[in-house]
């Protein structure tokens, strides 16, 4: 019986973290996928054009052209459209402002961005005010260094993980900051507040561009869409079925468990037969003869339930090392907290399926007349 809880508490204790590691990683592979779609002034006045690239999108090349910011409210309400969010590229500055390398200066908006912000690291913390910035991996700069720009010092909160784009080498901050500095006549800027230079578009799932290009074209002057070769949001990665299937086995186990447990505790209570009749015969109650056997079943259930817990961690690191290696993703851990709670509720389900397996033979033996059992169990 102690062998049966521990096996089934280990597959529920490693199947059930795996599947969390599992959504939680491919939420966000999915998230750190870019736009479908980037939306820019055209190279062409009063032309349409579509590109494709073969990289991911994640930020607006330099221009010196700009649409009117004001047009995502409208594409926000284009079925279709999932999500809209404004990147505006501002300068670059070079080696003679202090830089070893080139660096973009780029703002964006923090409230709706979905292309910038995937990339910072699961456990950061960062919350972007006004003077903050988020910097790319191959900027060489660390959390606290300052980048200024038009008087604004902007302090560097946090460092992207590598995207393979330029992205590495850019510095991204609020775009309310950048609109504040344009706004202030002392200071000259090519862009005026509100203008953008690209809209980062995600389209909800199935929709194309052709679905959204009648009233896209009606929100904006004539532009050019940048799409990837392959549209993110058809990607996946398809694992979530293993951590499926092993819950579908832990339940059917678990179902099995019950029943070897009703099985093994008939036995007990069989050869016990005379030793309870004994007990009945000199006063002991039905109800001290149940939960006597009863707590022998759970004090079982639980000790199954414990080894349980420590198989289950040698199955949720090869289960993990197989998944990873297979497909090619890293899981995101269980907080501490999270491995307590659900190691707290494996041991409880043990210990649940010990005491509903336990539960009709110690009924029996509860019920068991003293002179019957004594004759029976010689």
């Amino acid at each position: 019986m102690t062998v049966a809880v521990a096996v089934v508490v280990s597959l529920v204790f490693s199947t059930t973290a795996l599947a969390i590691g599992v959504s939680r990683s491919t939420s966000l592979g999915a998230a750190r996928f870019g736009a479908d779609l980037m939306v820019l002034p055209t190279a062409t006045p009063g032309a349409y054009t579509n590109l494709k690239v073969a990289s991911p999108i994640f930020v607006v090349p330099p221009s010196n052209q700009y649409l009117n910011g004001s047009a995502q409210l409208e594409i926000r309400r284009i079925s279709g459209v999932d999500a809209v969010s404004a990147q505006l590229y501002v300068t670059t500055l070079n080696a003679s402002e202090g830089f070893t390398s080139p660096l973009r200066l780029v703002a964006f908006d923090p409230q709706t961005d979905f292309t910038i912000q995937p990339w910072l690291s699961p456990s950061a913390n960062t919350n972007l005010d006004r003077d903050t910035a988020l910097a790319g991996s191959a900027t060489g700069l660390k959390p606290g260094d300052r980048v200024s720009w038009s008087g604004v010092a902007l302090k560097v909160v946090g460092i992207l993980e590598p995207t393979n784009s330029s992205a590495d080498n850019t510095v991204f901050f609020p775009i309310k900051t950048a609109y504040e500095v344009a706004e202030n006549r002392s200071t000259q800027t090519r862009f005026t507040s509100g203008e953008v230079s690209g809209l980062m578009i995600k389209l909800a799932r199935g929709a194309t561009l052709q679905d959204i290009d009648p009233r896209l074209r009606a929100s904006l002057p004539p532009y050019t869409t940048v799409q990837p070769a392959e549209l993110a949001h058809q990607t996946k990665v398809e694992t979530a079925g293993i951590a499926t299937y092993e819950l579908l086995v832990s339940g059917v186990m678990g179902g099995s468990v019950i029943i070897l447990i009703s099985l093994l505790f008939s036995m007990t209570v069989n050869e016990r037969r005379r030793h309870l009749g004994l007990l009945r015969s000199l006063g002991a109650t039905k109800g001290f003869v149940f939960r006597s056997v009863f707590m022998e079943a759970a004090l079982v259930a639980l000790l199954g339930g414990v080894l349980g817990l420590a198989l289950g961690e040698v199955v949720l690191i090869l289960a993990g090392n197989y998944v990873e290696g297979a497909f090619g993703i890293t899981l995101l851990p269980l907080s501490l907290l999270e491995v307590n709670i659900l190691g707290v509720i494996s041991v409880l389900t043990g210990v649940g399926m010990g005491a509903a397996g336990a539960a009709y033979p110690v009924l029996l033996a509860a019920r068991l007349d003293p002179y019957e059992a004594i004759r029976k169990g010689e």
